[in-house]
């Protein structure tokens, strides 16, 4: 689903659509491989967080056994960028001399991709291949595969509490009440049932207090 609220585009794509962009992906990653274009990567480095949840199933789909994680970020909210991206938590596996595939779920300026290709390359692989569900178009940096362009921002299914933390704050930094933040993320293509429940755990807040 895609929804606008005032300046911010959002889309909300759920289980389905994602498992078929990330077929979309890997396709063109298989068809390199086959025409000789490409060396098979050893190792499928998710960079954490967003490349965690799909990391297993693009390993699967073009038979690469070995995962690694790497944790680097450039947001500290939403539309709130860091200068430099941060390796929070380094590889704990070793890629000396491996072809790596380094993948993420968006990119949008390309930093914390490139910054990532780089931490890659400086630990000893021999090549990194970079590639992402989703590229905006401001990003500067191109990986070498993308599922879909967007310029949206995305809330995928498994980051609903994080996405309703930071939107709900942002709003309600902006004068809104909880009642009003409940609406609008129903707006943007939430699912009813999930933003209650994160609403619950989030802020002791139940539907019934709408307008309060």
């Amino acid at each position: 689903m895609v929804s606008n609220y005032r300046k911010n585009k959002f889309i909300t794509p759920r289980a389905e659509e994602v498992h078929q962009l990330i077929l979309k992906l890997v396709r063109k990653i298989n068809r390199r491989i086959a025409a000789g274009r490409m060396s098979r990567p050893e190792m499928v480095v998710a960079i954490g967080r967003g490349g965690w949840s799909w990391a297993k199933e693009v390993a699967d789909w073009i038979n690469v056994l070995e995962i690694g994680t790497l944790q680097m970020v450039h947001y500290k909210g939403i539309g709130q960028r860091l200068k430099r991206p941060i390796v929070l938590q380094t590889l704990p596996v070793e890629i000396m001399g491996k072809n790596i595939l380094a993948l993420d779920d968006v990119v949008e300026t390309g930093k914390t991709m490139a910054g990532a290709k780089e931490f890659l390359e400086l630990m000893g692989a021999k090549r990194v291949t970079t590639a992402t569900l989703y590229l905006k178009p401001m990003s500067k940096f191109k990986p070498d595969f993308f599922g879909k362009r967007t310029d949206a921002w995305i809330i995928f299914y498994g980051d609903i509490m994080e996405s309703v933390k930071l939107l709900a704050a942002e709003w309600m930094g902006k004068g809104m009440n909880l009642g009003l933040v409940y609406k609008k993320l129903l707006e943007i293509g939430l699912i009813d049932e999930e933003v209650r429940e994160a609403m619950r755990l989030l802020f002791n807040w139940e539907t019934d207090k709408i307008g309060a």
